[in-house]
């Protein structure tokens, strides 16, 4: 039996309250108990968040929880985003506009997307050498956003022509997360001009007297996190380990439209 997001009564069909219960749960409609088990923890290879899965094993329940580390970090820079959004349909421009505010939001973005790469790139079945899927799953700089999506292309060159058409839309938006994920590390927000420009060379700093390729606002974070979504949902389509029942509207909820 497949793990599934909620159970009903063996005995009478009634949905089953699993939610707030620890050991024990009972079937409101016929008083039926149900022993629950919890089953640990299992890494989620579909768009889902971390959340609990039950099962049923004889007449006990077991419990699983499906950890997804990336799609609950996209999911906090989402939120952040929307805070933003309220902050600046607010007349608050000082959120709109201040380095402060917007910066940790790219990074949460930019270390997001890495994750999710990061754990999609070493599964088994996926055509990369065991010793670059070990450099990768080690965590080493050498491997940034952008390498990370070099090495997609290579684990899939089949399929060309697929991720190109994703990845070239947003590739330049992604190369200016990189930008201003790398900046952040050296240059203190606080001493950003407002508004603060952004670059894709990394020679240049956020003070730099050149034309910028942007400008960190909101309407970037915007264009950020759409560039980030149409990301993950090219690696759901890529990946064979996800079945109809894994359908894409949990990561297409966070998109953010203009």
């Amino acid at each position: 039996m497949d793990w599934l997001r909620e159970l009903n009564c063996n005995n009478c069909g009634q949905r089953l309250n699993l939610g707030y219960v620890d050991r024990m749960t009972k079937c409101e409609k016929c008083g039926r108990d149900y022993p629950i088990e919890n089953n640990g923890v299992s890494y989620a290879i579909a768009e889902s968040a971390s959340s609990s899965f039950y099962k049923f094993k004889n007449n006990i329940i077991e419990r699983r929880l499906f950890n997804n580390v990336p799609v609950d970090m996209l999911e906090e820079a989402w939120q952040d985003a929307l805070d933003l959004e309220y902050q600046n349909y607010s007349g608050q421009k000082y959120y709109d506009e201040n380095p402060a505010n917007l910066i940790p939001v790219v990074k949460k973005y930019h270390d997001a997307l890495r994750k999710r790469l990061q754990c999609f790139l070493t599964l088994d079945y996926i055509a990369l050498a065991p010793e670059k899927k070990g450099e990768i799953k080690n965590d080493r700089p050498m491997y940034n956003l952008l390498k990370l999506l070099n090495c997609l292309r290579e684990a899939f060159s089949s399929q060309k022509a697929k991720i190109e058409s994703v990845l070239n839309t947003g590739d330049l938006t992604l190369k200016k997360i990189m930008w201003v994920r790398h900046k952040s590390e050296h240059v203190i927000s606080t001493v950003w001009p407002v508004p603060a420009k952004i670059f894709t060379d990394m020679a240049k700093q956020p003070d730099s007297p050149d034309v910028p390729e942007d400008i960190l606002n909101y309407d970037f974070i915007k264009r950020v996190n759409n560039a980030v979504i149409d990301a993950y949902l090219l690696i759901i389509d890529l990946d064979h380990q996800i079945n109809e029942s894994c359908r894409k509207d949990s990561i297409e909820r966070f998109r953010i439209n203009s």
